[in-house]
């Protein structure tokens, strides 16, 4: 119903079947009131001349009853919310999932209900039922929480098997769902008609009329009093749960004393049981009656407080694989989530976190680390003078951080989950310890709550919640909010929104952007490669002047964080931009907006959870970037400047491998203005494509307009070393030395150069200037050059160094294998090899390069990469031949 009508007509729908209800009620009721005869019926003449008397066995029956009936809806109630929030680990906190969920749980409850009436046709002890319904309750119960471990094994081979098969995948759902609850369900179920049974067995207000039922009005009577406490138990259950067991004892033990609850009021039903139906069964009498009741209790309460611990890692299903390589470093099942941290194996030097909530990672120190940065810092820099920011979503704290590493003098961080807080301090080497800033103050609150009752305003408010899938962070990716959100920015204020492209389809992601649009006239839309979307609105032009966001990133604090994603220009910046303003209807178009009443989002993400859509949406939205506007350039600004924003576009590009996009810009640049650094940049892209020969033309090009060009005269010059013509690298190498005494790598390529030109005096001047290059081959040469000189004891020296040197390399290159496999010297070295050029000493440096670095390294990411698989044995194996 919602999906296809939305909130409010589905509403209107609910109230519409409540009153067809009530109109087929009073039709009835007239007809079964004439059929008695107006009231004056025989019913009516028995009812007005009987005067009920209560014994007071019969009073301690009936109170044991409704107390027992009022437990069992506390009870049922503890259940409900102890599994879901468990299954919600495995099956993802989606609003299919909960449906799922509920469904299971109802279903039990009418099956237990409609199977309880059956069976009292047949029994006449509701009494001995009632008590085993208790205990089967308390039995099945606990059976569920040796099952829930074996659950996430299933639902992730299930995922394995079927990936992306909706229907398969909905279907197995309801069999997890069924297998912890529909058993206890249905024995919940019995309870009502077995309560009410004997309710009117024990009241003789209820005693058959002249028609052989219990008097019609006081059988209401009664049911009304027991379902009345029955409500009254679940009111109590509800709030009881969800503020004070689960947080003061957790999920399981909360689940425990459920359990301990049912076994309890099982017994207590069986010591009220008449003789005749304790007789029914074989039981002791007297002591050992009650030595073996109480037996039996302390034997279920054992059982329940028994059960081993819970694998917080295996109940958390994103997490879930080799978990024998994760370490544990927070677990806490908090009032609305369960929240959870944990360590990965990794090379890095910082450790690789993950936090997760119900299950769904929300932030980590590697994937997601650009969209933490970026979605912090971009508002900040492109809003001038900003000093007051909201965040909604403290998650890791890092994006929290890069917001304070501004000069504001205000940060409200707005998170729901106090659990999150506490996790959040295990990422403070990530955070800066942002939370110990004094201008940062953090709300445990509802977001929109907080929005719709504080009047404070803000320069920039950055959402960044959980998925919008998920249930309740749906409601923050609606028109409603981004209106709520628009309402408390300041004039010319920044909101920025993130959302991830991964898992959606094309048309609720553009139902997205286009209700953001909707709200903010103003748009740009940044991504990365995580598979997420940043979109800052404002309503007002933005302020793109690069001088002064350049300026605002030279902030000491600023650009220490932002070198963490390589970004020190705003080009850097703009290597992540995608659309703006004029291009944004071309991409979204018109159509459904997300919004309160439909939130299409909500609905039909989870269907797409497991489908790759991340190709399919980047090239939508540079198909509709393309002929577009930068912004970031001044439309009055020169060829020559536009071209140098190009060109610096270019680089970035080619710094984080995106080759294509930097050919785009290369182009646009080289045809708008011509220029030595187009020709060189053309060079660098055609040498990383493997086209030696073309990078050869290029740099000889650029050094045509420009025979001074730096990075031209150094390419060049690097391009016929490899080929083993050092003649004709000399005269550019002394170019660069002469023109460019900056240029710190120079001496070391001019003191190779010279070496193989048998100059090895000035070889050996050059190499000790170079010896500031961090290259560790500057010691290689240096002990070639001794060699030549007859200078054994320098040559002696040099080699140690250069070995201590490549030792040292080879560790800061454990933590680095992408770098590893794409050092230029291997590549160099491996171009060589094809081509059929040999030299010695390279030969040579290449056999110790391979002993000191390359087999440790090769032997070392082996057995990495197998622990990380959880293939213990291979991998300690490796490890070993690594040390050794």
């Amino acid at each position: 119903l919602l999906p296809a009508f939305g909130l409010q007509k589905t509403v209107f729908l609910a109230a519409g079947l409540n009153g067809v209800v009530g109109l087929f009620a009073i039709a009835y009721g007239r007809k079964m009131f004439s059929l008695n005869g107006g009231g004056q019926g025989p019913d009516a003449t028995f009812l007005k001349n009987t005067l009920p008397t209560h014994s007071d066995s019969e009073r301690r029956h009936k109170r044991l009853l409704l107390a027992v009936f009022a437990l069992s809806g506390l009870t049922a109630m503890i259940y409900e919310v102890v599994w879901t929030r468990i299954l919600t680990l495995i099956l993802g906190s989606t609003l299919y999932s909960f449906t799922t969920m509920l469904a299971t749980f109802l279903l039990g409850l009418a099956a237990g209900s409609f199977i309880s009436s059956l069976l009292l046709r047949r029994f006449s002890r509701p009494l001995l039922l009632l008590a085993g319904a208790q205990g089967g309750i308390a039995l099945f119960a606990l059976a569920g929480e040796f099952l829930f471990p074996l659950l996430p094994t299933f639902f992730f081979k299930l995922l394995e098997i079927f990936h992306s098969g909706g229907t398969i995948l909905s279907f197995s759902k309801f069999l997890i769902s069924g297998a912890i609850m529909l058993v206890p369900t249905v024995l919940m179920g019995a309870v009502f008609p077995l309560v009410i049974h004997a309710l009117t067995r024990y009241d003789p207000s209820s005693a058959p009329s002249r028609l052989g039922s219990p008097a019609p009005r006081l059988l209401g009577a009664i049911v009304g009093k027991a379902y009345a406490v029955n409500t009254v138990g679940t009111i109590i259950g509800s709030f009881a749960v969800g503020f004070i067991l689960l947080p003061a004892l957790g999920i399981q033990k909360t689940l425990h004393l459920a359990i301990a609850t049912n076994v309890l009021l099982g017994f207590a039903l069986w010591a009220f049981m008449d003789e005749s139906e304790r007789a029914s069964i074989i039981l002791p009498s007297g002591k050992k009656r009650a030595w073996a009741a109480a037996g039996l209790v302390a034997f279920s309460l054992v059982g329940a407080l028994s059960t081993p611990a819970w694998n917080p890692l295996l109940m958390s299903s994103e997490l879930f694989g080799k978990t024998s390589t994760l370490d544990l470093l927070f677990y806490k099942e908090g009032i609305s989530s369960t929240v959870t941290v944990v360590q990965h194996p990794t090379l890095g030097k910082l450790p690789h976190l993950t936090l997760a909530i119900d299950g769904k990672a929300n932030a980590s120190t590697t994937g997601d680390m650009k969209t933490q940065l970026l979605i912090g810092h971009l508002p900040m820099l492109l809003a001038p003078q900003a000093k007051e920011a909201l965040l909604v979503g403290l998650g890791s704290g890092i994006t929290a951080g890069a917001i304070a590493a501004h000069p504001l003098s205000k940060l409200v961080v707005l998170e729901i989950e106090p659990a999150v807080v506490e996790a959040s301090h295990l990422f403070d080497a990530f955070n800066g310890k942002v939370l110990d800033d004094p201008r940062v103050r953090v709300v445990t609150d509802d977001a929109r709550n907080h929005l719709l009752l504080s009047p404070d305003r803000y320069d920039v408010i950055v959402s960044e919640p959980s998925h919008p899938w998920r249930s309740g962070s749906a409601k923050l990716f609606t028109r409603e909010f981004f209106r709520l959100g628009q309402s408390r920015l300041r004039p010319g204020g920044i909101f920025a929104q993130w959302i991830h492209f991964y898992g959606i389809r094309a048309p609720e992601l553009k139902s997205v952007v286009r209700t953001f649009h909707s709200v903010f006239p103003q748009i740009l839309v940044f991504y990365t490669d995580a598979g997420d979307l940043i979109l800052l609105g404002s309503d007002r032009p933005f302020d793109l002047r690069a001088d002064q966001i350049a300026e605002r990133m030279a902030v000491r604090s600023v650009a220490k964080d932002l070198a963490r994603i390589d970004a020190a220009a705003p080009a850097d910046l703009w290597a992540y931009f995608l659309l703006g303003t004029n291009e944004i209807d071309r991409y979204a178009g018109s159509g459904i907006l997300n919004t309160d009443d439909y939130t299409l989002v909500e609905f039909q993400t989870p269907k797409s959870l497991f489908e790759d859509t991340l190709s399919i949406h980047l090239s939508d939205m540079k198909g509709a970037s393309r002929g577009g506007d930068l912004y970031l350039i001044r439309p009055e600004a020169s060829n020559e400047e536009k071209a140098a924003f190009f060109f610096s576009f270019a680089k970035s590009r080619l710094r984080i491998d995106k080759e294509e996009e930097a050919r785009e810009w290369i182009e646009k640049g080289r045809l708008l203005h011509p220029s030595a650094e187009g020709d060189w940049l053309w060079g660098v892209w055609l040498q990383k494509r493997g086209d030696r020969e073309g990078a050869e033309r290029s740099w000889a090009a650029a050094l045509q307009r420009d025979r001074s060009f730096p990075e031209a005269l150094q390419s060049l010059a690097q391009l016929y070393q490899e080929r083993g013509d050092y003649k004709k690298a000399e005269p550019l190498l002394l170019d660069l030395r002469r023109k460019h005494p900056e240029k710190i790598a120079a001496p070391f390529y001019h003191g190779i150069n010279l070496y193989y030109l048998k100059r090895y005096r000035e070889a050996l001047e050059e190499l000790n200037q170079g010896a500031l290059f961090s290259e560790p081959f500057v010691y290689y040469y240096q002990k070639l050059v001794y060699d030549k000189l007859k200078k054994e004891p320098e040559a002696k020296e040099a080699l140690g160094r250069f070995i201590i040197s490549l030792n040292q390399w080879r560790k800061e290159l454990e933590t680095d294998p992408k770098r590893f496999s794409t050092l230029p010297y291997l590549q160099q070295v491996r171009w060589r090899r094809r081509v059929g050029i040999r030299i010695e000493e390279e030969e040579r440096m290449a056999a110790l390069f391979d002993r000191v670095v390359g087999a440790p390294l090769n032997h070392f990411y082996s057995g990495a990469g197998l622990f990380i698989l959880g293939y213990f044995k291979p991998a300690a194996a490796e490890l070993e031949e690594s040390v050794r």
